[in-house]
This record gives structure tokens, sequence and C-alpha cells, in this order.
């Protein structure tokens, strides 16, 4: 071999390194780049609010019903507007959405935050709900003013089918003790 095949083999060699140099520096780019992305998601992920409703039992009297709303999320919900459907009417003539609460809506709900709402109690005669079933469109922004949108169907009548005592038990628990005691009392 002489020098000139050398020098071809050397250039043809370094020519295989650089383009396999090469084809190693695109993977890795599109690697980075997909890494970035997937971290720019988690991080919305870990900021985003949550919000949701639901109905609860209230923690005193079991046959009242609060409507609780919370965020579930990691991140603050800003601006939070709430749309019934139907608009029922609530209290003294006057519609759910005009309640100052639905009406004004909520300017901030920190992660985990709740705010509870007496909204529907059990009525004692018979069995069917006050207010009907209905759907609450939910519309608030992130930290970034990203809007989200959630939707909720309420179905009263399907909490009341669920077996709640009508009273809490740690009321009765009290009721049992007083009359414990004043039976105690009396035996003196």
């Amino acid at each position: 071999m002489t020098s000139d095949d050398y020098s071809l083999l050397i250039g043809i060699i370094t020519l295989v390194i650089s383009a396999l140099s090469l084809v190693v520096l695109i993977v890795y780019t599109i690697i980075t780049n997909r890494l970035v992305d997937e971290t720019a998601k988690m991080r919305e992920l870990q900021t985003d609010p949550s919000v949701s409703m639901y109905l609860a039992p209230d923690d005193i009297h079991y046959s009242l019903k609060n409507l609780v709303i919370i965020n579930y999320g990691l991140g603050a919900a800003y601006d939070i507007k709430f749309a019934f459907n139907p608009d029922f009417v609530y209290h003294s003539e006057k519609k759910i959405s005009e309640l100052p609460l639905f009406n004004k809506g909520i300017s901030y709900l920190g992660p985990n935050q709740k705010i509870v709402f007496r909204l529907v109690w059990r009525p004692v005669k018979n069995d069917t709900p006050s207010i009907p079933l209905f759907n609450v469109d939910v519309k608030y922004y992130n930290s970034s003013q990203k809007e989200k949108f959630e939707s909720f169907i309420i179905d009263t009548a399907a909490e009341f089918d669920l077996l709640h005592p009508s009273e809490n038990p740690l009321v009765k628990i009290n009721k049992n003790l007083e009359e414990i005691v004043k039976a105690i009392e009396r035996k003196k």
C-alpha cells in the first residue's frame, strides 16, 4: 500500500467517524428536546389546579347536604365561575346563580382549599329532594392564565338513596351519655 492509499483509508475512517458522531449528536438532540418537553409538562401538572364539586353530608346533621367546592390540584385556581343548568330556585325566591358565591364567583382557591355551601336537606315527610338533578359548569384559570373547564352532574336524589343516619352518631352518643348520667344521678 502506498501513502496515498493510507491517506485515502484514513480519510474514509475519519468520514465514517464524523458521520457517526453527527448521527449520535442528532439522536442526543432529539432525546434532549423530548426530555425538555416532558419536564415542562410535569411542571405544568405540578402547578395546575383541579377544581371539583360534590355533595357531602353535613358534619353535624347527616340529613343536611353540603355542596363542596375543592381544589385537588397542586396549584391555585383563579377567577372561578359557575353556570347551573337548570338554574333552580334555592331560597327566598332567589335562584342559586343569584347567590353571591355563585354570582360573583371565587377569585382564588388554593391547593386543597375547599368551600362548603349548605345546599339541600332531606324532607322529613317524603323522600323526594327539594332540589333537582342539576349540572354545574365550572370555568377557572391557572397561574399561567390558561383556561380550564370542568362539568359536574349533581344528583341530589342519588345522594338521598345512600344510607346515612339522619343524625350524626356523635350527637346520638352524646344524648345517650346524658341519659346514662341522669339515670346514675337518679339512683344516687
